[in-house]
């Protein structure tokens, strides 16, 4: 079991949030945060350094309303469930927006306020 500690504080600067709610972690140890009230994912060492962040409010590729869970996939994918705009995105692990799915309803291939609870080390996901 390997332990964080904390940081990051309330606000819009760099490693600050508003309404943090969801967490992973690539392969190598970083770790990526929903920050819903930002509309943005940030990306951080191990050990807490900021590195990067993507993403802002609206519908467009990259673009956020209430980002809530995250994953990372043993290739380092991040899926982003992008609550409000009824989708998930896919990015690199460098922020690159790379495709998505998803539109608003309840036939094949539609969602409403999509989430899950957890995802495991293979990238299965948990929906809520």
């Amino acid at each position: 079991m390997h332990t964080w500690g904390q940081w990051g504080g309330f606000g819009t600067g760099n490693g600050q949030f508003i309404g943090q709610l969801g967490v992973a972690v690539d392969p190598s140890g970083n770790v990526y945060v929903a920050d819903s009230g930002n509309n943005r994912i940030q990306k951080f060492s191990g050990t807490g350094t900021y590195l990067a962040q993507w993403g802002n409010a609206g519908s467009g590729n990259g673009q956020f309303d209430g980002p809530e869970a995250i994953a990372v996939s043993p290739a380092g994918d991040v899926y982003v469930s992008d609550w409000s705009n009824n989708r998930v995105q896919k990015f690199s692990s460098a922020g690159t927006y790379l495709t998505q799915w998803g539109t608003s309803g309840s036939g094949n291939g539609q969602l409403q306020r999509p989430g899950w609870r957890g995802c495991g080390c293979s990238g299965q996901c948990l929906r809520r």
